[in-house]
Order: structure tokens, then C-alpha cells, then sequence
């Protein structure tokens, strides 16, 4: 056991121009401001980086910044084993900021901040990112002197990092492979890079991770598999397309299922794929898609993919299959051919020729063979595999050297793992035999984390992270992120910068030299992962549906109101509402890492958490909205279709400013002819909800919510919601009038006959001032529509 001892000095620290990296006046960009923290490292130290944070200046900086006091890291003792320092810095209003220093030959390093009272917290880590203690004092910037001792065990080593002259730093032009990976239900519990486990079941990605960057506070941007991989392809959140849960069929009214799924990946927003391709890429996605098959414009082909092996069910194209189907009674989808009466699937578990065929190595074989038809020219492949979905099983072939006890869940889940991070290392082999690492950008990141059953470490892993897949607490959606780029991306670092995965697609086409698509939520990671730059990024916001039905979320303690869970990252805090605390939403300080989510802070910073949650209502007021700005008096407007605005499996909320100018008339105000209709009835407003029940005449399907009396003359604010999206079904109705709920009507209120489990779909135009032919027209005015692919509350309408 040695000793790291870090004397914190006081000095005057040299101005300099904060926006550039001295010593080679490369541009990096700069970061937020957290209370005024400049921070500052000598040139000599090996692979670092200079990240300057004061405000987002640059080199228009005017020349009269004040400088700033410096505190000098003096490293001492037995410390072989110490590679990089982590400096948490926090002043007393509670900004914070955190940077790695790396130990330097002359074991020193510095951090420049204003003057005052700070926590200041060190974490001593080994090359491998191990943490080797952890050291907390107060200082004073302006001491004369600071000594912190901290204890460092000794630990193996391994490559050191590339140095800062060993890095390509400009774009210049590159058109690198690009290799997305993905897994699925996979948090970063499950591998040895991020739990530092010494008996790691992905030996594989540990690999990837020496040989290039891992983040270390990465999110995904949806807690279940559809919302996440939208978000990867689009770089939109997904309340963006209204969804909050996995795509899938509906249950009718009359509790018959639909296996079609209308709300699928729209058209109109710009892939990854789609920006690539258009730029000399050729494109391909493997594997997994569960982003909906119903709508031709959304299968992968239509979507910026030349080529695709996609997975599908024999006889059903779709993406959904129970049993050991995931990984062998399945069959593929070659550049989007269909399914006919002559094809025969893969074989079931079990059945000659089940092994060679498993889904692991069928995908890796299918990307290998893309490689090598495109390798002279630059390609893009999506690979999206199944692991570690559940049904958890043993792999075709799977030779237990580990040891695991096949027979439990955990000792299965391990198996697949191990199985998969072998086939990924196949593929990583393949890139670096045919020459091609150099010139590609390999990424690697999980869909959302892990069901509880069956997860591992060498302690229970739960007591280092909360929650799993389909909750919003860290075990939900803090999942792994590993990038490699040989030379390009520096090897074995580690980057703390708060990240996610709508920010996947501006990296790829960043990194690619190409301009990144117009409205796009996400921000390029190039100079994060280029020059290891930290830095907090935007806000997070995530919406997910967490009840299987109406009874559910009542057993729970939700109000119509909060059916939903939701949560917000902003810088260290963290806060969580739902499923069963809507009435206390949680708050985290995320700062000493994601085991903190077992401490709730809410109470003691009540002024957090009630910024936190109007910062969520902002960004769920406008996240999901299709604003249509006109006016209709006497006449028909249509707007046109969106393909977000579906109301057949998932929420939405109408609102438009109506007056009228004689009561006693029976008038259309708006509708979507076949599934809902806003009305003037005499002297109140009538909402009209159509399901979909076949066979049954569309006037014995609808539901009705009527308003007050109200009055001729007089502008009112006219809004409808539907909470849909309970998988099982129990569609919730309100109607509001002038701020004011005017009727809401319950699934357990709906009569037996009528109950509304699914609005009817359709693709029709939305018709103001009348119905479509004409007749039935509003003697009044219809004014600025405005429509939202989620039901948002009252507080939320205005």
C-alpha cells in the first residue's frame, strides 16, 4: 500500500485564450460554465487534454478576462499504480465540475479556479479506470497550502495511453467505416470494463474499451427497446414520435388483439443511414429492428439502408416472436424479400442444423460478408443484436470453461454474454486482418439495461445500480458506451461526459465530414471522443409508460395525471417521478456515481426539485408538438396528415381556440373523419371517440364527453387529450374547456359495451370548419390549431 499525497497551492495562474489547446492552437470547442472553473493542464502530461470552461468563450474572447487562481496536484509517494487522478471540484452554491488528470512524469498537474470555499473530492484510479481510493476536504483557493493523502494499492499495468502527438486532431475530409453495435437489455453491470472485475464475462469489449474510449455516464433515451433505437437512428427523443413504450399491437374494445402496429418509424425525419448513404456510404442493417413493419416507409430498406438482413418470424413480418424463436426458429429478411409459402425458417432449437445457424453467429457472419463486399469504398453497419434479450438460454455450441451453473438464469445470461462478446470480438478480428482499423469508427452501446432476473457481478450488482430495463432509474437507461477508432480516438480513456444516444447520429456524420442534419435534439461527441473533451452537455429528459393497464397504475397511487414516469439529468441532480412515488418524485445527487440513486435528496432541496420538474413540463409541452398556425370562419381547412399524429395506439392532445357566433347549431369544429370529431352542439361542445371494433357500425363505437353551456360570442379554449399507450388497453379521455377539465371519463367508468380500448386508425386528414364534404360547418370561427404527439396535462396545455 502507498501513498498519493496531493499539495493544493495557491498561485496566480498565466491568462490564457480559453477555447484552444496551447500547443498546438488546434480548436477543441469549449463547454458550460460551471461556476466559473477554468481548468488547466501542462502540455507535458501524457494524453491529456486542455478544457477550458469559463463560459463558452472563444477566440473572440476579449483580451481583459481576469486570471485566475491556480491549485498545483503534486503527486508523491509509492504511487506506480496511480495512472489518472479524477478532481471533483464543487463550490459552496453547489456547481460543480469534474475532470481527469492524468500522473505525469513530473506527477503533477493543475486545476484554475475563482477564489472561494471548495469541496474538493479525488478519486486516485489505475490505468484500467479502477478506482483506488477516494479522498474529500475542504479547501480554501486562496491557502497558502493543502496536503490530501490518499491511499493507492497496487495494481497491474497494461499499454499506456496514446500520446496527444500520436492523435490525428483535425476532420480533414475522412470518410471512416463506420460499425454501430448494439445489444440489447445490457446495462454496464454485465461488463468487466465497468465493474472492474477481475472474472469478466466480455473480455471482448474490455478489449474495445483499452484500445478506445468508454463513457462512463451514458444514457439511453428510452427505458425498452423501440424508443431507444428510434433515438439512435434519428437523433430525436422519443416523445418526438409520442412513444413512450415498445411498439406493439393493440387490444380492441371488445379485448380481441391486433397484431398491426400503425405508429411505426415515420418517414420524414433524416437517419443516420439515410445522411451516410447520400454521402458515398454503403449502408447495411443486421439484425434486430423493432421499429414496426406495418408501413412500407419504415422498414430499413426506406430508411437509408441499400442492404438488410433484418430478423423476422416465418410467415409474420414482424418483429416479435416468444419462445427460443429470438435465436433459432427465425428466419431473415434479405434486402426486405418476404416471406412466401416455399421459405422455410431456420431451424427450431434443437433440430439439425439449429447450431450453425445461431443468431449470434448468423449476424456477425452476415456483417463479415457485407465487409467484404464493400470494403473499397466507405460503409455503415447497423448491427443490432438480440442478446441478451430474455428467453436467457444456453448458446448453440456454448463451451462452459467458465463454469457457469447452466441451469440458473444468472449462469444462462452469462453463457449469452460470453457468447456474444466472442462473436463481437470475430467481427473486430476480421476489421483488423483486412487492414480497415485505422479507418473505422466502431461504436458499441446497449438499447437499455437489464431485466433484474438473472443479472451478475462479483457482488450483487443491484447495490451498485437501481432499477432495470423499463423503469427510469440508472439500471433502466444508464447503459455502455465504448467507441474505437485506432489512432484517431485515444486508447484506454475513460470520459465522464453526460451523454446519450440521440447523440450517435451527429457523431457518425460529423465524423464523417458531412453537415449535420437541421433540427436534430442530439450533439456531436467528435472532439469528446477525439481530444477527450468532458463536458456536462444539455439536459435529459426522458417519458415512459411503466403500467401494464389502468388497475395497475391505481395500485400504484397514479392520478389520471401522472400515469407516466419521468425523469430529468441536469449536471450532478437527477430527479425521478413514478411509477409509485407521483406524489414525492424523487431527487439524486449523481455526483459520487449511480449508486447514489439509493439516497433520495428531494426533501432537503425542495428548490431543485421544483426546477427540475418545470424544466421537464417545458420540454414535454413542446417536445411532441405539430404546430398549424391559421385561422378558419366560414370555410374548410385540412391540415395535412402527420405521421407522427397516429391515434391509434398512443397519446395525443387537440387544442384550438374556438368562437361562435350563434348557439343553437350543430356544427363541426374539427375532425378526423373515422376516429374523432370536436362539435358545436347547441350550447356546448361534444367530443366524439370512435374505436375500432370490426364488424360493429361505427355509431354503436363511440364515446362522448360533453362540455358545460357556454357562449355565443366569446373565444374558448377548446383541448382534448387520450392517455394511450397501456399496453393492455383502458384509453383515458379528457376534455377541457377554457383551462378547466370539463369531463374525463375512466376505464372503470366505461360501460361494459363501449369500453374504449383503441381509437380507430387511419391516415386522414384533420378537417377544421366542417366535415370533409362540406356539410355540418360551424358558424364561427377555428383558430390556431395545435396538436401533440403526447397527452399533456392541464399545466401543460397553455
Amino acid at each position: 500500500m502507498g501513498e498519493l499525497k496531493a499539495y493544493v497551492d495557491s498561485s496566480e495562474g498565466k491568462r490564457k485564450d480559453p477555447g484552444y489547446f496551447e500547443k498546438n492552437k488546434t480548436r477543441i470547442g469549449c463547454g458550460s460554465s460551471f461556476g466559473g472553473f477554468m481548468i488547466r493542464f501542462s502540455p507535458w502530461l501524457s494524453g491529456l487534454l486542455l478544457a477550458i470552461l469559463v463560459g463558452c468563450a472563444g477566440p473572440d474572447n476579449p483580451a481583459g478576462i481576469p486570471s485566475l487562481p491556480e491549485i498545483s496536484l503534486r503527486v508523491e509517494g509509492n504511487t506506480d499504480s496511480a495512472r489518472q487522478l479524477e478532481v471533483v471540484l464543487q463550490d459552496e452554491s453547489g456547481g460543480i465540475h469534474s475532470e481527469m488528470l492524468a500522473v505525469g512524469p513530473d506527477r503533477s498537474g493543475s486545476v484554475s479556479a475563482a477564489p472561494g470555499t471548495y469541496d474538493l473530492t479525488v478519486h486516485p484510479m489505475n490505468e484500467r479506470g479502477e478506482p483506488l481510493g477516494v479522498t474529500r476536504r475542504k479547501i480554501e483557493l486562496d491557502a497558502d497550502r493543502t496536503t490530501v493523502s490518499i491511499p493507492v494499492s497496487e495494481a497491474p499495468t497494461s499499454q499506456p495511453a496514446q500520446t496527444e502527438e500520436e492523435l490525428i486532431q483535425p476532420r480533414g475530409g475522412e470518410k471512416p467505416n463506420i460499425v454501430l453495435i448494439v445489444l440489447d437489455d445490457v446495462d454496464f453491470t454485465d461488463l468487466g470494463s465497468y465493474t472492474n472485475s477481475s472474472d469478466s464475462r466480455t473480455p471482448r469489449l474490455d478489449q474495445l474499451a483499452s484500445q478506445g474510449m468508454r463513457f462512463t455516464q451514458f444514457y439511453s433515451n428510452g427505458c425498452k427497446c423501440s424508443p431507444t433505437r428510434a433515438s439512435i437512428l434519428t437523433s430525436h427523443t422519443p416523445g418526438f414520435f409520442g412513444w413512450r413504450n415498445v411498439i406493439d399491437g393493440i387490444t380492441r374494445s371488445d379485448g380481441t388483439r391486433s397484431g398491426v402496429v400503425s405508429r411505426t418509424l415515420p418517414w420524414h425525419p433524416v437517419t443516420v443511414a439515410e445522411a451516410l448513404q447520400a454521402n458515398g456510404y454503403a449502408t447495411t442493417h443486421i439484425g434486430k429492428w423493432h421499429l414496426g413493419t406495418y408501413r412500407p416507409s419504415s422498414m430499413p430498406l426506406q430508411q437509408g439502408f441499400a442492404e438488410s438482413a433484418r430478423w423476422g418470424v416465418y410467415q409474420q413480418n414482424q418483429d416479435n416472436w416468444p419462445g427460443n424463436g429470438f435465436y433459432w426458429g427465425y428466419n431473415l429478411f434479405i434486402n426486405g424479400a418476404a416471406f412466401t409459402p416455399n421459405v422455410t425458417p431456420m431451424p427450431a432449437f434443437g433440430q439439425p442444423g439449429a447450431d450453425a445457424n445461431y443468431l449470434n453467429k448468423r449476424l456477425t457472419d452476415e456483417a463479415i460478408a457485407f465487409i467484404g463486399r464493400h470494403q473499397a469504398e466507405p460503409f455503415f453497419i447497423n448491427l443490432w443484436h438480440f442478446t441478451a434479450h430474455q428467453p436467457f438460454h444456453v448458446p448453440a455450441g456454448y463451451n462452459n470453461v467458465r463454469g457457469f451453473d447452466l441451469a440458473t438464469s444468472a449462469g444462462k445470461l452469462s453463457a449469452m454474454l460470453t457468447d456474444v462478446d466472442r462473436e463481437i470480438g470475430r467481427l473486430l478480428d476480421y476489421i483488423d486482418q483486412a487492414g480497415l482499423g485505422h479507418n473505422t469508427l466502431i461504436l458499441f452501446v446497449s438499447d437499455n439495461g437489464g431485466v433484474s432476473e438473472g443479472r451478475w457481478a462479483q457482488a450483487n450488482p443491484r447495490t451498485l445500480i437501481r432499477g432495470g430495463k423499463g423503469s427510469l432509474y440508472e439500471g433502466g437507461i444508464r447503459v455502455p458506451f465504448i467507441a474505437r477508432w485506432t489512432g484517431k480516438i485515444p486508447s484506454n480513456t475513460i470520459n465522464h461526459s453526460i451523454a446519450s444516444t440521440i447523440d450517435l447520429l451527429p457523431t457518425c456524420v460529423d465524423a464523417a465530414s458531412i453537415p449535420i442534419p437541421a433540427g436534430v435534439e442530439g450533439r456531436s461527441l467528435y472532439d469528446n471522443l477525439t481530444t477527450g473533451l468532458k463536458n456536462q452537455g444539455p439536459d435529459l429528459f426522458w417519458v415512459a409508460n411503466r403500467f401494464e393497464n389502468y388497475a395497475a397504475a391505481v395500485a400504484a397511487g397514479a392520478t389520471a395525471e401522472q400515469l407516466d414516469q419521468f425523469a430529468v439529468r441536469s449536471g450532478r441532480y437527477k430527479l425521478v417521478r413514478g411509477p409509485a412515488n407521483n406524489a414525492n418524485p424523487e431527487l439524486f445527487d449523481l455526483a459520487a456515481g449511480p449508486a447514489a440513486e439509493f439516497t433520495n435528496i428531494a426533501d432537503a432541496n425542495p428548490t431543485i426539485v421544483n426546477d427540475l420538474i418545470g424544466r421537464y413540463k417545458a420540454w414535454h409541452r413542446i417536445i411532441g408538438t405539430i404546430p398549424f398556425n391559421a385561422i378558419v370562419s366560414g370555410g374548410i381547412l385540412s391540415i395535412p396528415f402527420d405521421p407522427r399524429f397516429d391515434t391509434f395506439d398512443g397519446d395525443f392532445t387537440f387544442s384550438v381556440d374556438v368562437r361562435a357566433n350563434t348557439l343553437g347549431q350543430n356544427g363541426v369544429i374539427a375532425m378526423k373523419e373515422g376516429s374523432w370529431e370536436l362539435l358545436w352542439v347547441t350550447d356546448h361542445i361534444d367530443l366524439k371517440l370512435y374505436d375500432d371494433r370490426p364488424g360493429v357500425p361505427i355509431a354503436q363505437r363511440e364515446t362522448r364527453l360533453a362540455s358545460p353551456a357556454l357562449a355565443a360570442g366569446v373565444s374558448h379554449k377548446v383541448t382534448f387529450t387520450v392517455v394511450g399507450h397501456l399496453p393492455n388497453g383502458n384509453k383515458i379521455p379528457s376534455l377541457y374547456v377554457n383551462g378547466t377539465l370539463a369531463q374525463r371519463l375512466l376505464p372503470d367508468q366505461f360501460p361494459a359495451a363501449t369500453a374504449l380500448w383503441a381509437i380507430a386508425p387511419n391516415n386522414s386528414k384533420i378537417t377544421l370548419g366542417s366535415r370533409p364534404d362540406g356539410t355540418e360547418p360551424f358558424d364561427g370561427s377555428v383558430g390556431l390549431p395545435r396538436m401533440s404527439t403526447l397527452a399533456l396535462p392541464l399545466d401543460e396545455q397553455q
